[in-house]
């Protein structure tokens, strides 16, 4: 749960607030406000804190006279986390995390009769029961996995990180995606084995079937390879003299008997038909095969082809299993490092250029910077960039020189003389009080020509002069927070962008695709 405590004020002011989730809060001077501030330099409705988050509070300020800060910068909107601070006026109060699992008191009464319906306290537990899925998510995660990362990317490297992160969540979807299908995979290498197994069977008694039949036994062969191993997956391979119960291939074998403990060769010797026997725990396939004769009773089985087949390496073994991982991963990895390159390109890209863009403005005395970038995270830096920027120009030129105005009214002036972009500022009626040497490209009026003038007088387009009246009423309102609209004028495409702050406008204009 967060806290608002004022930890400066008129007397010695040490009130702390409750903000609650789901519940938005009205901060002012007036009666109804949830958060009274009595203070002629705070507006009636001077801003709305609106809880986004376990620990992000969003402040919008309502139009206030004397504006709202962040850290100390002049915002309209902005999200504050624990620790940051609002200022209203002589107000100073600093957000924070409260302790959990004990009772929160009801702010002031206004407070107590709106949000505690009468009960006097409000727990830790309750809170949580209120709290939608995404809010504890975010909560727990920020508790167990922000630091860890935090940490992490204080002692390594970001792109070595990246390329970690990478590696483990290839292995471990690959594994994931493997193990399910293991089951079926070695059903599906067993019966694709004993069809091996089958054909090898199949194979030895057509090779052998005229010399079994003429008894010529000495001819007999059981194995179709030129030495033992050549195939793949067979163990053993052998002809049986099905009547005697011996051996007629292999040649050193022949006239060995069958004897009891040979357990699936006395089934072979029992069968009239093709049959396999499966030994699931050692992973063998055993299949047999009768070799028949022609007699004046019909066909006789005299022979039997007998193969014994191994089909342990055709499993998903843990050793199978991680070998191809192993496989898979150095693909993923190569295609998940080209895939990096793009974002670490990306990202480190659109950093290098917000610090390009910013020391651009900073020479230049423009108060906001513009990035083609979708980036939430990105854009919340842009305008903190922003802010800093119009802060740098109000406050005038520091002993460097870079950016600002010698006093505070000259601010929109200094900027334009220190840009060659196209650049005019304005005073409040909109008369043009300084005109770069871009403006002439860009609108066709002569310096001399256009200072001094009216917004009317300075432009031959209309387009140009409406743009600047609207959004001079929209940069009015904010002031110091930079407004921008894309516009066509004299044929082709601009983004204006204005900004309004000390009585004074500044406009810079650039090409839509620059």
């Amino acid at each position: 749960m967060l806290e608002l405590k004022v930890i400066k004020g008129p007397s010695g002011s040490s009130q702390t607030y409750s903000i609650l989730q789901g519940r938005s809060m009205t901060l002012g001077r007036a009666e109804d406000c949830q958060i009274r501030l009595p203070s002629t330099g705070v507006s009636k409705k001077h801003c709305v804190l609106t809880p986004i988050s376990t620990s992000r509070v969003e402040v919008e300020d309502l139009g206030s006279s004397n504006g709202t800060y962040i850290n100390g910068l002049l915002v309209k909107k902005h999200i504050m986390q624990p620790g940051d601070t609002l200022s209203i006026h002589n107000f100073v109060l600093q957000l924070s995390k409260s302790v959990p699992d004990v009772a929160f008191a009801a702010a002031n009464d206004n407070l107590h009769n709106t949000f505690m319906d009468g009960n006097d306290s409000i727990d830790a537990e309750s809170i949580k029961k209120n709290q939608s899925f995404a809010e504890k998510l975010d909560a727990w995660l920020e508790e167990n996995v922000y630091p860890l990362a935090d940490r992490l990317s204080a002692k390594l490297d970001v792109r070595l990180l990246s390329i970690i992160a990478l590696a483990i969540w290839t292995f471990i979807v690959t594994a994931l995606s493997l193990n399910p299908f293991k089951d079926l995979a070695n059903v599906q290498a067993r019966n694709e084995s004993i069809e091996v197994a089958k054909l090898y069977a199949r194979q030895v008694v057509r090779l052998n079937q005229r010399a079994i039949v003429e008894q010529r036994y000495k001819d007999v062969v059981a194995d179709l390879d030129a030495q033992r191993g050549q195939t793949p997956g067979i163990l053993d391979a052998m002809i049986f003299d099905v009547v005697n119960g011996q051996v007629l291939a292999p040649a050193e074998r022949l006239g060995q008997a069958i004897s009891a403990d040979m357990y699936y060769a006395q089934i072979a010797l029992s069968k009239n038909t093709e049959h396999v026997s499966i030994d699931e725990k050692n992973k063998v396939a055993y299949v047999s095969i009768p070799i028949k004769v022609g007699t004046a009773d019909g066909n006789k089985t005299v022979a039997a082809a007998y193969v014994e087949y191994s089909y342990v390496d055709a499993q998903f073994t843990i050793n199978n299993l991680v070998d191809r991982i192993v496989s898979s991963l150095l693909y993923a990895l190569i295609l998940s490092g080209v895939f990096l390159i793009f974002i670490y390109r990306w990202m480190d890209g659109s950093l290098r250029r917000a610090a390009k863009a910013t020391e651009n403005a900073l020479r230049e005395g423009r108060t906001s910077i513009q990035l083609n970038v979708t980036w939430p995270s990105l854009s919340r830096v842009t305008q903190e960039i922003g802010y800093c920027l119009t802060k740098a120009i109000e406050g005038g030129q520091d002993e460097t020189g870079v950016a600002g105005a010698n006093s505070v009214s000259e601010w929109a002036n200094a900027s334009v003389k220190n840009t060659k972009k196209p650049a005019a500022a304005f005073d409040e009626s909109l008369m043009v009080t300084a005109w770069s040497a871009g403006m002439v490209a860009v609108i066709g009026i002569q310096e001399q020509m256009a200072v001094g003038a009216d917004i009317s007088q300075a432009s031959r387009d209309v387009a140009f002069e409406t743009a600047v009246r609207e959004m001079a009423e929209e940069s009015r309102a904010s002031a110091w927070i930079p407004v921008s609209r894309p516009i066509e004028f004299s044929g082709r495409y601009y983004i204006i962008s204005m900004v309004f702050g000390s009585k004074n406008f500044l406009v810079n204009i650039d090409l839509e695709d620059s």
